[in-house]
């Protein structure tokens, strides 16, 4: 009935203004989303700057992340809460993993393991369930390895323990991730939209209307929506750490042993975005802030020379 933006004379379909919610009734944002959206900046003294698409993808991320988290929280609060599923998940078993897997990246693996378990024949003796419990842990250990090592994968061994988590789930304790799943994408899509700057919440909602009404329906997750905000930003995150590592100088005092390995760790990150120059270039602008006196000391060849060091392997960085 506390509706903040009711207005009884409005003939817009607000239901059709961003998705629903993961509940029929409006969800009110999670406090810390909320206290952030309504503040006033101290200096300006001008109402907070929603997203936009004049912003930097960098700074959009931050504050995306930050929505995934504060929902995050909100969702545990809000299913175990509302739904009445604290007894049902007593030993927090759905919790956890929710917790682990919140965007449900590993659920169609976690479904195989757990199907893996068949229940013991009303007759079978403890000797014969307790083989068949070894045999069960043994298969899932083995299903488990052979995701990770699969190279067309995206799993890697530090899923693991996500994954033996999903083989001891009940069917109880499934239903009830699943729910944390279902209400955790359904808030972050709903939630979004209030953080957004009225053009892209048009642009969003659009989008969102079109694909609904497609031949074939599409109904947009929380990642499409992340994907649509993020391609229309600003991203000038790589021409800057181009510029500032050509043009940053070498600190007084800062010892060689230190400025190296910070070229290096910045090259890789470079590189890790696309960037990618010819080795010389790289070597060139670090050397070029090491004096003659450490270069003798390194041992650093002279330009010449450098293709044949290390038996004709070169000299880099």
């Amino acid at each position: 009935m506390d509706l903040a933006d009711f207005n009884p004379r409005a003939c817009a379909r607000v239901d059709n203004l961003r998705p629903k919610g993961a509940y029929p009734q409006p969800s009110p944002l999670p406090k810390k989303v909320q206290a952030w959206k309504d503040k006033i900046d101290p200096l300006t003294k001008e109402p907070r700057e929603l997203i936009m698409i004049d912003w930097q993808e960098s700074q959009c991320k931050l504050i995306l992340d930050s929505l995934q988290h504060e929902t995050h929280d909100w969702t545990l609060y809000t299913v175990k809460r509302r739904e009445g599923l604290d007894k049902q998940d007593s030993q927090d078993r759905a919790h956890s993993l929710f917790s682990l897997d919140h965007h449900g990246r590993l659920r169609p693996e976690g479904r195989v393991l757990s199907a893996l378990y068949q229940a013991p024949a009303a007759n079978a003796s403890a000797n014969a369930i307790a083989a068949a419990a070894a045999a069960l842990m043994v298969a899932q250990a083995t299903a488990i390895d052979n995701y990770v090592a699969d190279a067309n994968s995206d799993i890697i061994e530090a899923d693991r323990p996500t994954l033996l988590s999903f083989c001891g789930l009940s069917a109880q304790e499934w239903v009830i991730y699943d729910e944390f799943l279902r209400v955790y994408d359904a808030s972050l899509c709903h939630f979004v939209f209030e953080i957004v700057s009225p053009d892209l919440k048009r642009m969003m909602n659009a989008h969102r209307l079109t694909l609904a009404a497609a031949q074939n329906p599409v109904v947009l997750k929380w990642e499409d929506y992340r994907k649509f905000i993020l391609e229309r930003l600003q991203n000038a995150t790589m021409s800057m750490d181009v510029l500032t590592y050509f043009l940053k100088p070498r600190d007084d005092g800062l010892s060689v042993d230190l400025w190296v390995p910070e070229r290096r760790a910045e090259r890789t990150l470079m590189e890790d975005d696309g960037i990618t120059l010819p080795e010389d270039v790289w070597l060139a602008y670090t050397i070029n802030f090491v004096p003659p006196e450490e270069r003798l000391a390194l041992k650093v060849p002279a330009e010449k020379d450098r293709p044949a060091f290390n038996n004709n392997a070169g000299y880099t960085m």
